[in-house]
């Protein structure tokens, strides 16, 4: 269960990141208050199978390759 007040402060820490500069790489299983956070933030989000710890560094190495190119 997430209370009004948990929602409030995550998306409101989330959209500090409000930029399009931002990625999110989240786990699949990451629970409401994050997911919901995380898309009022407008920020690039890349998923990675839920503790999958190979594509998570998959993902950021993708990430890092695509940095060096900005």
């Amino acid at each position: 269960m997430v209370t009004y007040r948990a929602l409030k402060s995550v998306v409101a820490f989330m959209c500090t990141f409000n930029d399009k500069m931002c990625a999110f790489i989240r786990d699949e299983g990451v629970d409401f208050a994050i997911q919901k956070g995380i898309q009022a933030s407008r920020s690039k989000v890349v998923y990675f199978k839920h503790n999958d710890t190979e594509d998570l560094e998959r993902l950021l190495k993708l990430q890092q390759m695509e940095d060096k190119k900005v």
